[in-house]
Order: structure tokens, then sequence, then C-alpha cells
């Protein structure tokens, strides 16, 4: 949720970053109890991506937030990844896993500007 709800808070800090590591809950999936958590205020923050990358993961299943994105985003230049555990932490990052070379590959290729990246 941080990533787009603080990340692409608005245009100044939207234009700090080239792609964003998105893991677990996704913003504007499911409306929470604070302000700006519905569908609406999470379509602007989501228009501030302008073609940068995402790295979406979720513990067993990236489906929700895949369905969500697709409708309100289909032009988004996701990547979405099911992680094989569990427990809702980052921990699989720390785990000699396919799925944590693949975000590596995906960071490398996000810093040289292959998917998108700003320079």
């Amino acid at each position: 949720i941080a990533c787009n709800f603080i990340g692409l808070h608005n245009d100044k800090i939207a234009s700090l970053w080239r792609g964003f590591i998105c893991h677990s809950h996704y913003d504007g999936v499911k409306e929470w109890n604070y302000a700006g958590s519905d569908r609406a205020a999470a379509a602007v923050r989501l228009n501030r991506l302008e073609g940068r990358p995402q790295w979406i993961s979720h513990e067993e299943s990236t489906q929700p937030t895949r369905e969500y994105l697709m409708e309100a985003a289909p032009e988004g230049n996701f990547t979405f990844v099911d992680i094989p555990y569990r427990n809702h932490s980052a921990e699989w990052v720390l785990c000699d896993i396919p799925e944590r070379q693949a975000l590596r590959d995906w960071i490398e290729a996000v810093l040289s500007n292959d998917v998108g990246g700003r320079p």
C-alpha cells in the first residue's frame, strides 16, 4: 500500500522514483479505514506512475491485485509474482528462491532502464 499511497502521494514525491517494489496489499484493491484509501483516490495516485515499472508480489496470489490493475490501469508496466509463502512478511527476500533472483534481475533491468525506468 505504501508504495503508491506514500510514493505517489503527489507529483513531487512521485518524480523521485524509477520503479516500485510492492509486496503484499496493493493501494486501491481494498478500502481501509483511513482517508484516501478508496479506489478513486488510489486511481489519482496510480496515474502518477507515468509508465514506470512496478514489481508486485504477494504471499500465495497476486490475482486480486492483477484483476484490479487490469481494470484501473491496463496499460501499466506491472510484473506480478506470487510468493510461495503464507506468512505476511518480506522475509522471502532472504531465501534462495527463484522469485528472489527474478526480483534482483528486475531491479537490474530497471536501473539500466530496460523496463521503463527513468534514467
